[in-house]
């Protein structure tokens, strides 16, 4: 009979993260048009699946054989993967600022427009992109934004985004092997490099979504409860796991926690957005942010609110199932991306790897109490 305890999840959410990263450069390759030679080097010819096949079997050979986990067991391995991992964000965020890629990406520049509209008195939303494109997050990330606008550009916010992932990875693994994992695959995730290069501004969304549910499985409600409000005014397609959050504290939290919580989570959105509708509600149901978001599924109509129904159920039953928190966010986005292609891409990458994570924590700590009843 086919035993879930010797399930191996860290290969298993290893391999995903492979299939998830060739999927994400075969989208880039056949969208990307600008004349970047490194781009068209990499995404137009088939170098890019032989290089990242290679580093992805670099990295299994170090995480899961015995002759790699003699280097990678290291502690100092885990510190020379930090550093190169900012080295990384850094010469990403770069070259991101050539005119040949960030013209063709408006990412951190809806950020700007919406900032220097606001500076101006002037509606954020009535603006448009350089690309003629609606801007459509929500008030809280372009307001989160404007430290780093002050400082010179927006994208600078990916380094303190980065900080956040690496400090969820490194203080939810219990060893090094599962720390190694989350910042090796955090390396290979095409995804998030994609995120870094293009400046966009998801990958702000997927780190403070880890820290808030790393807060919750910490039972820091109130301090997640803030960072799922602030996350429920930044884009749509958070809404759907807002339910699950406010379930999981509901079954894991005091009757004072739940109650102070749900207030958060409703109180923290009015009055980040509230202001925005009144200011001019015709532009923000009917353009943008919400017509933008909604218009993307927009097969039928109502559709919209079907599929976000339906994936807050999803999500709301697989953790009832499950009873793993973890798990329910990232079946949510997965079947999210089956839907609604590129949205949330890293988001749903990043999910997946607290998941292997969690459930190898689980494994492990699964394993002693046999161990120990054995004995008994």
């Amino acid at each position: 009979m086919f035993n879930l305890k010797n399930i191996n999840y860290l290969k298993l959410i290893y391999l995903f993260l492979f299939i998830l990263s060739l999927f994400e450069i075969y989208n880039v390759a056949a969208s990307t048009n600008n004349n970047t030679w490194f781009l068209v080097l990499l995404f137009k010819t088939n170098i890019i699946y032989l290089l990242y096949s290679v580093i992805f079997i670099v990295g299994y050979i170090l995480l899961f054989t015995k002759m790699g986990q003699k280097v990678s067991n290291n502690p100092k391995f885990s510190i020379l993967l930090l550093v190169l991992l900012i080295i990384l964000s850094v010469t990403l965020n770069y070259l991101g600022n050539i005119p040949s890629i960030d013209q063709n990406i408006d990412y951190d520049d809806a950020l700007e427009i919406w900032i220097n509209h606001l500076f101006s008195f002037q509606y954020p939303y009535d603006a448009l992109t350089q690309l003629g494109q609606r801007i459509t997050p929500f008030p809280s990330l372009p307001l989160y934004s404007i430290p780093f606008y002050l400082l010179g550009n927006v994208a600078y916010q990916d380094f303190i985004n980065l900080f956040i992932i690496l400090f969820v990875i490194w203080k939810f693994s219990d060893n090094i092997l599962q720390r190694n994992f989350g910042l090796i695959s955090l390396s290979i995730s095409t995804p998030f490099l994609i995120c870094l290069l293009s400046h966009s501004y998801h990958i702000t969304l997927a780190s403070f979504t880890a820290l808030g549910l790393y807060l919750l499985f910490k039972n820091r409600f109130i301090w997640g409860s803030v960072i799922f409000g602030l996350l429920t005014a930044s884009v749509g397609y958070i809404w759907f796991t807002i339910p699950t959050v406010i379930y999981y504290i509901f079954k894991k939290g005091t009757s004072q926690n739940f109650k102070k919580s749900l207030f958060i989570i409703i109180l923290i959105p009015l009055i980040i957005v509230l202001p925005f509708i009144i200011w001019n509600p015709d532009i923000f149901f009917h353009f943008a942010p919400l017509a933008a978001v909604s218009g993307r599924l927009s097969a039928f109509k109502y559709f919209d609110v079907i599929v976000a129904l339906a994936l807050a159920i999803i999500s709301l039953i697989s953790y009832k199932k499950t009873n793993n928190l973890f798990f329910s966010v990232f079946i949510g986005y997965l079947i999210f991306e089956l839907i609604l292609p590129l949205r949330s891409m890293f988001l749903l990458a990043l999910s997946a790897i607290l998941l292997g994570v969690y459930m190898d924590k689980l494994k492990i700590d699964t394993n002693k109490i046999s161990d120990q009843s054995q004995s008994d």
